[in-house]
């Protein structure tokens, strides 16, 4: 938790030293990309909490100043406690705001979307699932450049309807965006 506080504060100095922005404007395009932690737990007891790493493309696109529609794509796989590994797919369509205070913006976002889940069980076989899930989370983005930021990052996933168990994830990341004016 250190590091992470410590790693908040060191983008936060570079923000501060970097180009000052007024708003994201219509018509940019944001092509970002992240690794993050994700911890998961679930409604039923025979199934066990874990954590991950994923990755997480990202594209939006600017309708008006500071709001965006776009994907947030997510994979991420996981051994879980020897018993099986996991395999995890998202795509989901959402929607952003970012609030402009000089270089640092602070976003928003929210959207729902589909995953595909492939188990290989060591014990019993494979398995494929899907679900519908929805996304919503918060971050900021610390322009280092002129269209280059630093993006920290959470979001809370629930799964809203599944051919499996219930499952809700919390993701804690860090990305890179490139915004195309």
């Amino acid at each position: 938790m250190k590091t992470l506080i410590r790693s908040f504060l060191l983008l936060y100095i570079i923000a501060s030293v970097s180009f000052a922005q007024e708003s994201i404007e219509k018509g940019t395009i944001k092509l970002a990309g992240g690794i993050s932690y994700n911890s998961y737990w679930y409604d039923d007891e025979n199934y066990k909490d874990h954590y991950d790493f994923s990755l997480n493309p990202q594209f939006y696109y600017f309708v008006t100043n500071n709001f965006s529609l776009g994907t947030y794509a997510t994979y991420s796989y996981a051994k879980v406690y020897d018993r099986y590994t996991r395999t995890d797919i998202d795509l989901t369509p959402g929607i952003s705001y970012y609030f402009n205070y000089r270089n640092i913006y602070p976003f928003v976002f929210c959207g729902a979307g589909y995953r595909s889940t492939y188990n290989d069980y060591s014990f019993n076989g494979t398995s494929k699932s899907w679900a519908y899930i929805i996304k919503f989370g918060c971050g900021l983005d610390f322009f280092i450049s002129e269209n280059i930021s630093i993006e920290p990052y959470i979001n809370y996933t629930t799964i809203v309807k599944t051919s499996t168990v219930k499952r809700n994830e919390v993701r804690i990341g860090i990305g890179i965006g490139n915004f195309i004016k």
